[in-house]
């Protein structure tokens, strides 16, 4: 415990405009030379020793009549001699530099310098990646595979790949939007520009709002900023991609005789749906296709041929295998059935056959099922009306038909899954462009030559308000956000003293409502997209299968899957540019929604964490945090969001920027024929989704969502007005008395330094005391 003499503890006791007068000759004030009228930071003040003085303890007792404890700077409120400063204090550049202007890089540079060297580090990266990757793997139309044939190492590789994608695209994103912060912030010629019209700028919480209020060349650098993502957003994810191999295959009907060499006719039948109302022949929907014979019997001779090599599967898992319209590990088959064939178009051995070809399946084909050939013997189906899914399949495993055959089991060609990675030369050239962009962009911000420094944190117009108070803020302390400089005719300010009131106010006040509303909206909005395109799938995976989440699960994220596409779009002959680019935007047009919707909430978290900095001073005293510190002032690393919630937002947005790339995402399905032979034109191009990433999208999002009310129904400790980075509301709480000179590089703390009626409330590095709730200030 600190003791106090005799002459202390009266001091402590008086009244505080009596107390202040009183302590005058223990705080001497800077002999500075006096400012201009407009006292913008045109004049160099050269080196001012600040005065030590005597440090005080907060006493514990309460005044003689029972009122309000006294507050009265701690014992860490020391000033040691010999503290210089150079720059103006006006504009927050004073500096400790033992009698020289500060660096160049110090302040608010730094962080710019340290987010050039991060976009600088990414892009080092991906160029090199690039070339590498360009001159190691063999690359068609700008399109290079990276992995082929290996379906788990292709799924392993573009995991990983994409966590590091999105986590390089966030640390970008981070980077950039310092930069636009400093860049947005505003300086203090335009902050008393702004309160003189009775409006005001934000300080220390990001936004909108200064952009008609800098300089061309800052906001030209910030939309540049701005516009550089995009590319970033639209592509990064798509530039790295896997693509499916799926294979057209025969279906044979057959007797166990034509598996001892029984004899067939080489003009064998095809069949082809047309309906059960139109069953020329009476099989259920199925007519012979007596003009489209099977134009040599190369895959039936390969069957017959390699039997030995054929799988026997049970008629359940011939299903299985065949329900789906992408069969990537089997070839034709042999559907084996004991009836005995009697019509004469077709003989003893084979009954006829079935071409599946994914071309029936591409947007420029007919509607009919492809695969009506598997659910066609099902009473009541219709190829044109129907979908043939694994659901309806399975629940006739016993008693399963083709062409009105009944199958008894099945004989399959085994077939070597075929996957690979690829990745996209012209996307990443893209990507880097922007990424470069964007490191001109902060390096020319580090050059900006101005005058005047900008207030970056609340802390920085602080102490530039305490070192020169506004004029125009005067009488205004208990002002709020709502109304901070009240105007009562054109050159007019409304200085009436108001009541103090001691309610400590919600979280959710320092946010402005237009700034909630649409960060709600927003939210919302996404959620009931992912919500509709959540139903879309789960409807179709009905069709084919349980919707269970277990069964979600399994099938993966990022998984192409035919009944989770978006739609068909085929490659088009010899160039694949064209519907990739396309698919990408659509692909990646979420991303964008992501960033906004994390430029928002970060810009929420950043006013409510803002806030709660700024209220401390009312019951806490303690230096000043700014970009270039002076005296006893704190520096800082970061701007106005602390790392502790900042790291954390950085990585649910990773995390979101991953499970959205998983969930809508590019997809690309090689045509094999029947004998292993791509064929370009049926090449597939297009997007498809993962429901289970949708899912943990729409729960991760509703919980954003949830922390960011959370956190709103929170009280402040403090009790001073709400500020919510309203440069007015600052401004007005920085009216120190005239002798408390040094309070801008001291420790500080808000309360009441005159107990008159109407009083004064201040930040000051001087004796305070609580405001008396229902008392007038001004």
């Amino acid at each position: 415990m600190p003791s106090y003499d005799h002459d202390e503890v009266e001091l402590l006791r008086l009244p505080a405009h009596e107390r202040n007068s009183s302590i005058s000759s223990t705080f001497q004030p800077l002999d500075l030379p006096p400012f201009d009228d407009d006292c913008f930071g045109t004049a160099d003040l050269g080196e001012y020793e600040l005065n030590s003085f005597s440090s005080y303890t907060e006493p514990k007792s309460t005044k003689p009549d029972g009122s309000t404890p006294l507050l009265a700077p701690d014992e860490s409120t020391q000033q040691s001699e010999n503290v210089f400063l150079s720059g103006n204090p006006r504009d927050g550049s004073a500096t400790p530099t033992k009698g020289k202007r500060g660096p160049f890089f110090s302040g608010w540079r730094v962080g710019v310098a340290s987010s050039a060297c991060t976009a600088m580090a990414v892009l080092t990266l991906n160029v090199v990646l690039t070339i590498w990757a360009s001159l190691a793997f063999p690359m068609n139309d700008g399109i290079g595979t990276l992995i082929d044939n290996d379906c788990n190492k292709s799924k392993s590789w573009a995991l990983w790949l994409h966590i590091a994608i999105n986590a390089l695209s966030t640390i970008l994103l981070a980077a950039s939007n310092y930069t636009m912060q400093c860049l947005m912030a505003p300086t203090r010629r335009q902050l008393d520009k702004a309160h003189a019209k009775g409006s005001y700028l934000a300080v220390g919480v990001g936004g909108f709002r200064n952009m008609r209020s800098i300089s061309w060349y800052r906001l030209t650098l910030f939309s540049l900023l701005i516009i550089s993502s995009l590319p970033l957003h639209l592509m990064y994810n798509s530039a790295v991609f896997e693509t499916l191999t799926a294979r057209n295959y025969s279906v044979f009907v057959v007797s166990e005789s034509f598996l001892q060499g029984g004899t067939y006719n080489e003009s064998l039948p095809s069949y082809v749906w047309e309906g059960p109302e139109d069953g020329l022949d009476g099989y259920n929907g199925w007519v012979v296709d007596l003009f489209g014979p099977m134009v040599g019997q190369s895959p039936l001779v390969d069957l017959w041929t390699n039997i030995t090599d054929l799988e026997r599967l049970s008629p359940s898992d011939c299903l299985a295998a065949y329900t789906t319209e992408f069969v990537t590990n089997r070839g034709s088959l042999l559907a084996i059935t004991n009836s005995s064939f009697v019509s004469s178009a077709r003989n003893d051995s084979v009954y006829g056959w079935y071409q599946m070809e994914f071309a029936m399946i591409t947007v420029d084909a007919a509607p009919n099922d492809p695969l009506a050939w598997i659910c066609g013997g099902i009473e009541g189906y219709n190829a044109v009306n129907s979908t043939c899914s694994m659901t309806m399949a399975q629940g006739t495993a016993s008693n399963w038909t083709v062409f009105n055959q009944t199958i008894e089991y099945c004989l399959s060609q085994p077939k070597d899954g075929q996957c690979t990675l690829e990745f996209s030369r012209v996307l990443m050239i893209v990507v880097i462009t922007a990424n470069a962009v964007k490191i001109i962009c902060m390096v020319l911000a580090l050059w900006d030559f101005s005058e005047e420094h900008p207030l970056v944190t609340i802390g920085d117009a602080a102490a530039s308000f305490l070192a020169c108070p506004d004029p125009t803020t005067k009488s205004l302390c208990m002002s709020t956000f709502e109304g901070p400089i009240q105007v009562t005719g054109k050159h007019t300010i409304d200085r009436s003293a108001k009541p103090f009131s001691r309610h400590r106010s919600l979280w959710f006040r320092a946010p402005r409502a237009l700034r909630w509303t649409m960060t709600f909206l927003l939210f919302i909005a996404a959620l009931i997209v992912s919500g509709a395109l959540l139903g879309i799938t789960v409807s179709k995976m009905q069709q084919t299968g349980s919707t269970s989440l277990t069964n979600l699960w399994t099938l993966g994220f990022g998984t192409i899957n035919v009944r989770s596409l978006i739609q068909f779009s085929t490659g088009g002959g010899d160039t694949h540019v064209e519907p990739l680019l396309s698919m990408v935007l659509l692909a990646n047009t979420p991303q964008i929604i992501l960033s906004m919707l994390y430029f928002m909430y970060n810009n929420l978290a950043t006013s409510m964490v803002a806030e709660d900095e700024w209220q401390r001073f009312s019951y806490e005293r303690k230096p000043l945090r700014v970009t270039a510190p002076a005296g006893q002032q704190r520096s800082t690393y970061f701007l106005s969001l602390p790392y502790r919630y900042a790291i954390p937002l950085m990585v649910i947005s990773i995390l979101m920027h991953w499970l959205i790339s998983q969930s809508i995402f590019l997809a690309r399905v090689t045509i094999l024929d029947e004998n292993d032979v791509p064929i370009p034109a049926d090449e597939i191009t297009t997007c498809g989704w993962s429901s289970i990433a949708i899912v943990f999208v729409i729960v991760v999002g509703t919980v954003m969502l949830l922390v960011a009310f959370g956190m709103g129904f929170r009280r402040y400790k403090g009790f001073m007005p709400v500020a919510g980075g309203n440069s007015a509301i600052i401004s007005a709480a920085c009216h120190p008395h005239e002798l408390d000179t040094n309070a801008s590089v001291l420790p500080v703390r808000w309360g009441a330094t005159d107990e008159s009626e109407p009083g004064h409330c201040t930040l000051t590095s001087r004796f305070v005391s609580e405001p008396i709730p229902g008392h007038l200030y001004a």
